[in-house]
């Protein structure tokens, strides 16, 4: 059984005052009653402010205690008197420390840090393509090195990026390679070629006679090495000088002569005294320092000295914008023309006809000739690739021959990079003799 006391909220702190609860009268009750617990209830007042505002309504608070036992009843002993103390409940403690709500982000935060991590991401994926192109261009550069069977070296490794043929100028987005001038055609270039050979041999039909001459062979034989026939042709200056002693073979000695002195002095590579190349270009060339021995930077002098060429063939070029060969002028070839033809004169007025008039002729039309060959050396100037003029036979023959007109070779491609080979453009003529 258990009793139940309201009581007003405020009289509480009178209901459980401890004092006035012990000086109650100590009353017997039955047993059923003194040992049931007590619940005391509190109602609190209801005030006209708190009718009036609407809000949450608290239950009543219970402060429950046990009754105090009777001593004389207890079996083992006596037992301390026990306060009847309020205790509040589980409801009501939560409701009196309400939890605290947690402080939100704001929208805006929330923008921002989302903005950061896409930008953050983009410049990962940036950063990481980036260096996926570069590696597969670097490798793709080892590549076409290594195809090319050659080791770019000097004393580092040497890498042509600047023999490109984009010719990027600084960042500016100029593609060079646009503006320098076109290549004429290998088939043109050989009928070129071949048609200064027919030129050459009716040059040496018309003004050289059969009959014996009246010079001294070792006069001849120093013009022929003064003339540089000792150096790189078919025969030797003593075999050259036997020839055109003779009458029989006197025609293909002259040719001979003529071929490999008029396609010398266009040959870029040759750097020949008596050049017919533009007056600047042979200049450098005449002063450029031999190559240095046991040195591995020849490869990259040669592919520098193309670029040199074509790039000073567009400088030199009158109308840039035509992008046709460079063509020479007559103010410019003539002198070097006369000088050409006043050494070649040392070999070859020993069978020119003694009158005065035949003489005037043969230097005359000997000029004419050589302004036609400096034509095709202007030409193979202004190309994109080196050609090379060839004055002996690629395999060394059985019989002797003598080269009548040059042949031509293709050395590097249209960069500048050497060939694994020379690329026959057009064979030399050959006489055996």
């Amino acid at each position: 059984m258990s009793a139940t006391i309201l009581v007003s909220q405020g009289n509480l702190a009178d209901s459980v005052d401890s004092q006035k609860v012990s000086s109650l009268p100590q009353t017997s009750l039955p047993p059923s009653v003194s040992e049931a617990p007590v619940s005391f209830t509190f109602v609190p007042p209801v005030s006209s402010s708190m009718a009036s505002e609407p809000g949450p309504v608290s239950a009543p608070s219970t402060i429950s205690g046990v009754g105090r036992e009777d001593t004389a009843g207890a079996g083992n002993g006596a037992t301390a008197p026990q306060d009847a103390t309020g205790t509040q409940s589980g409801d009501d403690a939560n409701n009196s420390n309400p939890p605290t709500t947690p402080i939100g982000v704001s929208p805006g935060a929330v923008a921002g840090i989302s903005t950061g991590c896409a930008v953050f991401g983009l410049l990962l994926g940036f950063l990481a393509a980036w260096f996926l192109l570069k590696r597969r261009h670097s490798r793709e550069r080892v590549s076409r090195r290594s195809s090319r069977g050659r080791r770019w070296s000097t004393k580092d490794d040497i890498e042509p990026k600047y023999f490109e043929t984009s010719y990027d100028l600084g960042g500016s987005g100029i593609q060079l390679a646009h503006f320098l001038l076109d290549a004429t055609s290998d088939a043109e270039m050989a009928a070129e070629v071949r048609s200064l050979g027919q030129l050459i041999q009716q040059h040496v039909e018309s003004s050289y006679h059969s009959q014996k001459a009246q010079v001294s062979r070792r006069d001849l034989t120093q013009a022929a090495v003064n003339l540089g026939l000792d150096q790189g042709g078919s025969l030797s200056a003593d075999v050259i000088v036997s020839l055109a002693l003779d009458t029989r073979t006197r025609q293909i000695a002259l040719q001979h002569v003529l071929s490999f002195v008029l396609f010398s002095s266009i040959d870029f590579g040759t750097r020949s005294r008596l050049s017919m190349l533009p007056a600047p270009i042979a200049a450098l060339l005449q002063s450029m320092p031999p190559a240095e021995r046991g040195k591995a930077n020849g490869e990259a002098v040669a592919i520098g000295l193309s670029r040199w060429r074509a790039l000073s063939a567009f400088l030199l070029h009158p109308t840039r914008s035509d992008r046709t060969a460079l063509l020479p002028s007559n103010s410019a070839t003539m002198p070097q023309a006369a000088g050409l033809a006043s050494a070649l004169d040392t070999f070859l007025g020993a069978f020119v006809f003694g009158d005065d008039e035949s003489r005037q002729e043969q230097k005359n039309h000997l000029e004419e000739v050589i302004v036609e060959v400096a034509r095709l050396g202007y030409i193979l100037l202004s190309q994109p690739s080196d050609l090379r003029l060839v004055h002996v036979q690629g395999r060394k023959p059985a019989d002797m021959m003598a080269v009548v007109c040059a042949g031509l070779d293709k050395v590097t491609m249209r960069d500048g990079t050497p060939l694994d080979g020379p690329r026959v453009v057009l064979a030399p003529t050959l006489v055996q003799v």
